[in-house]
């Protein structure tokens, strides 16, 4: 049964729990889509700093997911946010049953799991009890699942619509292991914050923050997020750090917020003990689309570009029956709420409330920008 009290979409006095029914259900009643955190936001759930350590919320976040939960099953993609939850449970010896990593199967995708691999190497003595599942897709998974040609009717995510991750979604996650009896943990995710009117507030993003494409669903925690002593003190020191590094008054815009540099916003929020310029390194973005005979084939980053690229050349047919399903997804929702008018770039993201870390107080996008939002 699904936390009612969970992050949610409302459009026309209806509730839903993945974004694409809320367009489908704006699209015909022409009402607006709102965005919702748990209630455990309030009006005083972030504007008082926890005065405990940031290494010491985290000992306790990991001790309570370890009382809470009979299995956990931590998800590893060895990027900084998953790398910083290991560490909460391993530097603190808290017990982890299970830890998964997923590879698309697609080698020109895959470098950062390769560095997991190395990583959780290095540790091996601390997770001596701990199983290590290494989940590999294979051609036949991805011609199992796009051999359908109703997949695209399984789509709920506000994510971008890419050809590796769907698969892992529907087929893999939905089959290999991830039983009612685990708890899957999942590294999500830093703060996003704007300074709007002489405050500093904090948001969600849907489109930054959607939980429908993880699977399942009901056994799911998200880490950072789901606990507001945590979140918040990520914000106030992310915060601290911005200030210190710019001029604050730059940031009165959400979109401003993303000019910063990836390298503050990982360290200032706890994610990263040193200031770096990578946790590691990114491949470059050769491009956002590929042409292909005569069909244009787009992706929403790197790794994704180099996954279509290989993938065209394995099985051109294959990748006919995924374009052809993102035509329908096209077909069904519209341009009107997806980036750059395309699936596969994800939907134009809806803002939760804002939570003010300076007062104890709450206000819709509407308050903060009453002549509209601009990107």
């Amino acid at each position: 049964m699904l936390n009612q009290d969970t992050w949610h979409w409302t459009c026309n006095g209806k509730i839903f729990y993945n974004k694409i029914d809320s367009i489908v259900e704006s699209s015909s009643s022409e009402h607006p889509i709102h965005y919702h955190a748990p209630t455990i936001y309030n009006a005083n759930s972030l504007c008082i700093e926890p005065a405990q350590s940031w290494h010491d919320i985290l000992r306790d976040r990991a001790l309570q997911l370890r009382d809470q939960h009979k299995h956990i099953n931590l998800w590893f993609s060895g990027g900084c946010d998953s790398t910083r939850m290991l560490h909460a449970f391993i530097d603190n010896d808290v017990f982890i049953d299970e830890i998964t990593l997923f590879k698309s199967g697609i080698d020109s995708a895959d470098y950062e799991i390769d560095y997991a691999l190395k990583y959780l190497a290095k540790h091996k003595s601390k997770l001596a009890n701990t199983h290590i599942n290494e989940y590999t897709l294979t051609l036949n998974d991805y011609e199992e699942f796009y051999s359908d040609p109703q997949w695209h009717t399984k789509v709920t995510t506000s994510n971008p619509i890419t050809f590796r991750n769907l698969t892992f979604i529907h087929l893999l996650g939905g089959r290999r292991g991830l039983d009612e009896g685990k708890t899957n943990i999942w590294g999500h995710q830093k703060p996003e914050l704007t300074y709007v009117n002489n405050k500093w507030y904090a948001y969600f993003l849907d489109a930054n923050n959607d939980k429908s494409d993880t699977a399942p669903l009901e056994h799911s925690v998200w880490f950072f997020t789901e606990n507001t002593t945590v979140h918040a003190k990520q914000c106030h020191m992310l915060k601290r750090h911005i200030e210190a590094t710019y001029k604050k008054e730059q940031y009165n815009s959400p979109s401003k917020m993303y000019q910063i540099h990836q390298k503050d916003i990982n360290y200032g929020a706890g994610r990263l003990d040193a200031y770096i310029e990578y946790f590691i390194p990114k491949a470059v973005n050769s491009g956002t689309f590929i042409q292909h005979n005569d069909s244009t084939y787009y992706s929403a980053s790197a790794k994704e570009h180099a996954a279509v690229q290989t993938m065209l050349t394995v099985d051109a047919e294959l990748m006919q029956k995924y374009k052809a399903g993102c035509e329908e997804i096209l077909s069904k929702i519209g341009h009107k709420w997806l980036n750059k008018g395309r699936p596969e770039f994800g939907s134009i993201g809806v803002h939760s409330k804002f939570y003010c870390l300076d007062a104890p107080e709450i206000k819709t996008v509407d308050d903060l920008f009453p002549n509209g939002y601009f990107a």
